[in-house]
């Protein structure tokens, strides 16, 4: 496991950084990673496509990145390319199709991933749709099959009003899911889906190890900005892990 990632998962501040799954826009990735880089993230989520890894590992080369991908033979070609994980996720495409990922589905593909790389640092996302109770059944399934950490989601509404009741109410799934499998499992949780800046302490309180920040910067335009957004982030992260 890449040095950086493992610290930040033994003291609970990973902030992963998410640049889209669907977005194979390279100068767009690249603008996102750099900013990143230098607030200081952990590390870069980005599409499973070889070039764009390629990309990010040339101008970035000290960024870790994770590619998340719902088809496990993607992520062999981004391994060779650099990539320092994977991560089995992206369900948003499958649930815009009307399609429930079930529990059978998780453990069809991370077997499948596993039969190709078996040792490659491995995170899944456990799908919102699932109830509690099975959600808690997955992550000791995935504890069984290899799976090195765990990412919550819930389900993302986007808003042209900035309400930040409207925010917590569409984090709620997120953070239920969060709560329960960082004091239930033995794995690291990840938390994410919709959190900003004003909610992003939240889910280090539910003992979560990390979380997850794409929509907080989906809609900035620069680097400056993208960069300013995410040290905010960093820095009272950083802040609470010093009071605590």
């Amino acid at each position: 496991m890449n040095n950086k990632i493992e610290n930040c998962l033994k003291q609970k501040t990973v902030i992963k950084v998410i640049s889209g799954l669907n977005n194979f826009n390279q100068s767009n990735v690249l603008k996102i990673a750099k900013a990143a880089k230098k607030a200081n993230c952990t590390f870069i989520d980005i599409a499973a496509a070889p070039k764009l890894v390629e990309s990010v590992k040339k101008e970035i080369p000290d960024l870790p990145i994770c590619v998340s991908a719902i088809k496990p033979e993607l992520f062999v070609d981004c391994i060779k390319m650099g990539a320092d994980l994977i991560e089995i996720g992206n369900f948003d495409s499958l649930y815009n199709q009307g399609y429930k990922i079930s529990f059978k589905d998780i453990i069809c593909l991370v077997k499948k991933t596993r039969l190709l790389l078996p040792n490659t640092f491995l995170s899944v996302t456990i799908p919102y749709l699932l109830p509690l109770n099975i959600q808690l059944e997955l992550a000791y399934r995935l504890e069984d099959l290899n799976v090195n950490l765990i990412q919550t989601e819930g389900k993302i509404i986007s808003s042209k009003y900035d309400d930040s009741n409207l925010n917590i109410e569409n984090i709620l799934p997120t953070l239920a899911s969060t709560y329960l499998l960082a004091n239930n499992s033995n794995l690291p949780i990840i938390c994410a889906s919709g959190l900003s800046l004003e909610t992003s302490s939240i889910p280090f309180q539910l003992n979560a190890s990390g979380i997850g920040i794409g929509t907080a910067i989906s809609k900035l335009k620069s680097e400056e900005q993208m960069y300013e957004a995410l040290n905010k982030i960093y820095l009272k992260i950083n802040n609470q892990v010093l009071i605590n």
